[in-house]
């Protein structure tokens, strides 16, 4: 004759079956948190930068323009120079200029003196103002055929002597507000387009 179970064994055994189906469910829903995060890593996207090579279908960019601000080229004394600093030299930036120096312009018939314009004349702010301005890129459209006279414009600083390198338009000319503004410090006699020697006008 088998004898019955006592109660409080059967009371454990349900227990312990009870506590064993909550470890597995609380398992389960760990392994699915888990999964989940893993998934969820893989399809985040990574930015990417793509490099612009020759001759790739990618968008072409233009040279990068210089920020605004004076710019130019050391040179050793604050007198006009008989040779002019190369085209390819590197400007710098120029930080508080004392005085500006406007040597002649060479102009056949019309010969023009150098001017001095110093920090405490009226017309200084204006004049740094207008020759800091950025260069404009290239724009590919067709340019007025004319050639600017040569500007040799000079900066003095406490740490040297710069020719400074004056804004162009998106055709490679002086622009007008620099050339308006150097022809008043000159006095106002001065052509803003006036030819090279040798060039023709179109």
């Amino acid at each position: 004759m088998i004898s019955p179970v006592p109660r409080c064994e059967s009371r454990e055994l349900l227990e312990l079956r009870g506590r064993q189906s909550n470890m597995i469910r609380r398992w389960l829903c760990l392994s699915l948190v888990v999964l989940a995060a893993c998934s969820s890593s893989h399809n985040v996207a990574t930015p990417s930068t793509t490099t612009a090579r020759p001759g790739a279908g990618s968008t072409s960019t233009s040279a990068p323009v210089p920020p605004p601000g004076l710019r130019g080229v050391p040179v050793r004394a604050f007198e006009c120079p008989s040779r002019f600093v190369s085209a390819a030299a590197v400007p710098t930036q120029i930080d508080a200029p004392e005085a500006l120096l406007l040597c002649p312009l060479g102009m056949p018939g019309q010969p023009s003196n150098a001017v001095t314009v110093p920090a405490t004349q009226a017309i200084f702010p204006a004049l740094v103002a207008a020759l800091s301005r950025a260069h404009e890129p290239s724009t590919g459209a067709v340019c007025p055929a004319y050639a600017d006279l040569m500007q040799v414009v000079l900066a003095k600083t406490r740490s040297g002597t710069f020719q400074v390198s004056i804004p162009t338009d998106g055709c490679g000319h002086y622009q007008r507000v620099a050339l308006d503004t150097l022809n008043r410090a000159r006095g106002g006699a001065v052509q803003p387009h006036a030819l090279r020697p040798g060039a023709s006008g179109g």
